[in-house]
Formats: C-alpha cells, sequence, structure tokens
C-alpha cells in the first residue's frame, strides 16, 4: 500500500448484531548515528572539532475494514433440536477441523438470513507488517446471550461462545500458521461460556503490506444457547495492529 500514511482512528457501527472499531497505531524507528569528523591540524595550532550525521526512518502500521456488516438477521431456536444451542456461521461453505460447514442449524428464520459467504475484510494500509488481533467489550458468552455471565447467565446451558475465522483475502497476505484456523480450534474462541473475563486474541501475526496481498477476511460464528434471553444482541469487537 501507500509508504505513508496518517494516523487514523475509523469506528464502525453495525446497527443488528456487531459493532466494530479499527485503530490505527503509528510506530516510527528512529536511528541515530554519530560520526566525528577530523579537522586538518595546522602546525603551531591545535583545532577540535565534531560534526554529527543523522538519519531518521519512519514506518506506519494501520488498518482498514472494508467490509463491516454481517448481520444474522433475527430467528429463534429450533425445539425441535436436542442439541440445545443453535450454530450461525458467516462461511457456511467453509470446511476446516471438523467444521460443519452447515448453517445454520437448529435455527430458525424469522427474517432473510447471510449469503453463503460474508466476512469483514481487515486491509493493512501502513508500510509495515502487522500482528492483528481482536477483543470484545463482553465479559463471556453468557453475558452476550443471555445478560450476566457466570454463574448467573445462561440457567439452562453451558455451551454458549462466539469463534473467529480468518483466510487470505488476497493470496499470501498472512501465513498459514499466523492465521486463526478453524472455529472448532481452540485459538479461535473469542468468548466462551466457561471462562470469565475476556482477553485478546490472534487474527493474523503477519499480514503483509505490499499490494495485492495486504488483506483477510474474518468469519464469525455464534453458538447460540437455546435459554438464550429475547432482543436484539450487540458485539463490540475491536480489531488492533501493532507494527512488527
Amino acid at each position: 500500500m501507500q509508504k505513508s500514511q496518517t494516523d487514523s482512528t475509523i469506528v464502525l457501527l453495525l446497527t443488528l448484531a456487531i459493532v466494530f472499531s479499527i485503530g490505527g497505531v503509528v510506530l516510527n524507528y528512529v536511528l541515530l548515528s554519530s560520526v566525528d569528523v577530523p579537522v586538518l591540524s595546522v602546525t603551531g595550532r591545535v583545532t577540535d572539532s565534531s560534526s554529527t550525521v543523522t538519519l531518521t526512518q519512519s514506518g506506519t502500521a494501520g488498518i482498514t475494514l472494508t467490509d463491516a456488516a454481517i448481520a444474522f438477521g433475527s430467528g429463534y431456536y429450533n425445539a425441535s433440536c436436542s442439541t440445545g444451542k443453535s450454530d450461525l456461521q458467516s462461511n457456511r461453505s467453509y470446511v476446516s477441523n471438523s467444521d460443519a460447514g452447515a448453517s445454520p442449524t437448529c435455527w430458525i428464520n424469522t427474517t432473510s438470513f447471510l449469503p453463503l459467504i460474508d466476512a469483514h475484510t481487515i486491509q493493512n494500509n501502513g508500510s509495515v507488517k502487522v500482528n492483528v488481533s481482536a477483543y470484545s467489550n463482553q465479559y463471556d458468552a453468557e453475558a452476550f446471550f443471555c445478560g450476566a455471565g457466570q454463574p448467573n447467565g445462561c440457567p439452562l446451558t453451558n455451551n454458549a461462545a462466539v469463534s473467529i475465522l480468518a483466510q487470505n483475502n488476497e493470496a499470501n497476505s498472512c501465513p498459514g500458521t499466523d492465521l486463526v484456523m478453524g472455529f472448532l480450534a481452540p485459538a479461535s474462541s473469542l468468548l466462551t461460556s466457561n471462562v470469565n473475563g475476556n482477553a485478546t486474541m490472534n487474527v493474523c501475526r503477519n499480514l503483509d503490506y505490499q499490494d495485492a496481498s495486504d488483506s483477510v477476511d474474518v468469519y464469525y460464528n455464534f453458538v447460540v444457547p437455546k435459554d438464550a434471553t429475547a432482543g436484539a444482541k450487540t458485539l463490540t469487537v475491536t480489531y488492533q495492529a501493532l507494527a512488527i
């Protein structure tokens, strides 16, 4: 992308399901070199002088969100199921790490559901590689779906969860080992029902900045417990980028 960028913070509000904010971080690398320059001595006179040569190299780290809208719509748990939960995935065609790849399951929609694939696209618009991570504003998944964290959250279940899956939007943007892989992988859990607290999780540890290889897609998986409280659910997730 461009070699020079200005610090920026972009806040994107998703009206139905998720609220996202993007922060830009600028990191400057400074290299200072001091070179003593001797002066020719003249017989009978002593001269002492010096000068310096300096160099400043600047790199900008920043990300943008070019697709900010994922809305699962409205619906409710299908009581004919015995799982006690509904699975809603924003990438219904992806199968990895034993992911079912079919969505929604045990869910009856009262509005239109997502298309086959819908993701948030994160692009590195800086001039250095960055480590991209994410965290949410919820204490745990039960606080998100049932209105209160453990032990007073979902009274009948212990399966609420929110997880993410990251994939390259452009080839070679992020090495496979540096992406969070699979909705069922332990490292993909953004929120769980059995762990209180909210930690920062990896999205891509090494996102490139070169044109045509600087963006990743982030998909979401909602595990909605059968005893989730009624009403719209708003999840605030912050993506952050640190220069590496």
